[in-house]
């Protein structure tokens, strides 16, 4: 099984050769942050893929199940590594135990991981790469192109860059997500809710940030993700303030 690593245009270990007519590959992209969905959706556009979404993982099982009961399977999934209700490492476990295997259907973590135990974590729960986020549409491509080459080339045409309408939903995630860090700072509120969901934005700040060409933000958003999740109790509140002052330096 090849090792998860950031695709190049290179082939996997194992082709992947589906018997299927000529036709637009369908993928499935298991994703529980809008804007990243909607990022990948517009560039599945580009790269010549039937992109479809799903909330969470277990949204993403049923769904793969119903296609392939309907002779309709899809050719590649793309799954973000954590999720709510179902993560992608145990998506990919159960559609393994299930007898899905890697050529019927390759799955491609997506993640702002860069912890090598964390990403071997993906080669044994059954992936067979990972694309670190935020995801680039030459990273995407290639990713089709080696795990699933039946579909069409990218196509010259169609949208250059996010629409407006979710540069401004990104805009306000990202004040949402600074406000909500210094209100909590300030406040010093370290009830366990408030820290869960700073670290939730925090966390899909990181993996979008870059797409918007906002690469620092993106890594002190990753980086604080870390701050928070290593802080105990007592440095809870040494650990927000960290995160707020990266935050704020790469904004």
């Amino acid at each position: 099984m090849a090792q998860p690593r950031p695709l190049d245009a290179g082939t996997p270990a194992q082709p992947v050769a589906p018997a299927r007519a000529a036709s637009r590959t369908r993928a499935l992209l298991a994703e529980d942050n809008p804007i990243a969905s909607e990022l990948m959706s517009l560039m599945a556009q580009r790269v010549g893929i039937d992109l479809e979404t799903a909330d969470d993982g277990l949204e993403a099982l049923e769904r793969i199940r119903i296609a392939r009961e309907r002779g309709k399977p899809f050719a590649l999934l793309f799954a973000d590594a954590i999720m709510p209700v179902l993560g992608g490492v145990e998506l990919a476990k159960r559609l393994r135990a299930e007898g899905i295997t890697e050529q019927e259907l390759p799955i491609i973590a997506v993640s702002a991981a860069v912890n090598p135990a964390e990403i071997q974590s993906y080669t044994d729960s059954g992936m067979q790469a990972y694309l670190a986020k935020p995801v680039s549409i030459a990273d995407l491509a290639a990713a089709v192109a080696a795990w699933a080459p039946q579909s069409e080339p990218a196509s010259e045409t169609g949208p250059s860059g996010p629409r407006a309408a979710l540069k401004m939903r990104y805009e306000l995630r990202k004040a949402e997500t600074f406000a909500l860090l210094c209100d909590a700072t300030d406040a010093r509120d370290h009830a366990s809710d408030t820290i869960a969901r700073i670290r939730d934005l925090l966390h899909k700040l990181a993996g979008t940030a870059g797409a918007f060409g906002e690469d620092a933000l993106s890594d002190a958003a990753g980086e604080s993700v870390d701050i928070l999740r290593e802080a105990s109790l007592e440095n809870l509140q040494d650990a927000l303030e960290r995160s707020r002052a990266l935050l704020e330096e790469a904004a």
